[in-house]
């Protein structure tokens, strides 16, 4: 969709990319990068940290591609309503400045529901409308206390629109009996990294190349993967297992005795994600819960089926046509599934895979849907 005109709006964010965590929020920079192709995009974004002199800190001004990004910092405390606090003040805190600089934004952009308490006073004393993106597990885990409930409530029934990522995510935020704007907007992928090799490169190769990428954390059903695949090796001894990613299970991952080839590529940027999934023959994502599956998509987008959970978001991204779905924790169907796509993988049609992700997922879809939804918003 051609926009009117170019907006100014103003990301605010708990998660986003930083020096002290290069994976957090990547899905949100990904989207804000996507607004900022055709609107005036800045960012602020207050990270918690346990280790801060004081309560709260302005850290720096950084331009990255088309954004302009204001970081601070802020106490990580317990009751955690408290960091909610002091991040409320820190994003105020950007906000009196950039006024002062004479940018005052159509919209405000926030991420996650915590954010959204900036955006509310925002909203309270500037009258800008404001929206909000929610990522959160935190819902369909059931991890709000009653003030986190009472907080989620009141800025999501006054924001002009919420957009959790997944219709399942969506039902989860409604059980809590909060009534508000909904609209589902996914995560965004970048179709200029990931897409599909012009030639099946692993084809003629007899390895098959099974490919995990995720956090390292029990939550992803890693131990579950390699119990499958040691099993597996039983049978057959012709697959390796490449293996993304970074976290709090990795020296015990290390340390598992398998029978099987694992090559662990701990954090990799996105391009050299792209290009693995390029060189892999089928994704394996065995979570125990996915609020959306980012994951799944990017590897739809470069033409690689998927055995993944049915849980979560992960239902909304899975058909027969583009992959199987096994119950959560069960080894047996993990391990049938995997060993059913070993040999038929090659079945399924890269470029249709692809194609079909790219139409829902690919930043021009994500990035007309949202402009029309700012559009409505700001034109009102």
């Amino acid at each position: 969709m051609k926009n009117k005109r170019k907006f100014k709006i103003l990301f605010l964010t708990p998660w986003f990319p930083s020096n002290l965590n290069l994976s957090s929020g990547v899905f949100i920079e990904e989207l804000a990068q996507t607004v900022s192709f055709e609107h005036e995009v800045i960012v602020i974004h207050s990270e918690a940290i346990s280790k801060i002199k004081g309560f709260t800190k302005f850290s720096s001004v950084e331009k990255k591609d088309n954004l302009r990004i204001f970081r601070f910092y802020h106490k990580e405390l317990n009751p955690r309503l408290l960091s909610i606090f002091l991040m409320t003040y820190n994003m105020l805190q950007g906000f009196g400045y950039l006024k002062k600089k004479k940018w005052v934004p159509d919209l405000i952009h926030a991420n996650v529901y915590e954010s959204a308490l900036a955006a509310y006073l925002m909203n309270k004393r500037a009258n800008i409308p404001y929206i909000v993106s929610e990522h959160w597990s935190g819902f369909p885990l059931k991890k709000l206390n009653i003030f986190s409930l009472k907080l989620a409530k009141m800025v999501f029934e006054d924001a002009n629109v919420v957009l959790p990522v997944s219709r399942f995510l969506m039902e989860a935020i409604k059980g809590y009996g909060i009534k508000a704007k909904y609209r589902v907007l996914p995560n965004v992928v970048d179709e200029s990294i990931f897409f599909p090799s012009a030639a099946s490169i692993s084809s003629s190769q007899s390895t098959k190349k099974i490919l995990f990428v995720g956090r390292l954390h029990p939550i992803k059903g890693l131990d579950l993967l390699f119990r499958s695949l040691n099993h597996l090796t039983k049978l057959r001894n012709d697959f390796e297992l490449y293996l993304v990613g970074d976290g709090p299970l990795m020296q015990k991952l290390k340390n598992y005795t398998v029978n099987f080839r694992v090559k662990f590529y701990g954090f990799l940027p996105k391009k050299e994600i792209a290009e693995l999934m390029r060189r892999s023959d089928f994704l394996v994502l065995p979570s125990y819960q996915e609020t959306f599956g980012c994951v799944i998509v990017e590897a739809h987008m470069t033409g690689l089926p998927v055995v993944a959970s049915r849980v979560g978001g992960i239902v909304e991204l899975i058909t027969p046509e583009n992959g199987i779905m096994v119950p959560p924790g069960d080894e047996n169907a993990l391990s049938e599934a995997i060993l059913w796509m070993l040999d038929n993988f090659k079945i399924f049609d890269k470029k249709k895979i692809a194609e079909e992700a790219k139409k829902v997922f690919s930043r021009g879809s994500v990035l007309d849907r949202l402009t029309r939804i700012y559009n409505s918003i700001i034109y009102t």
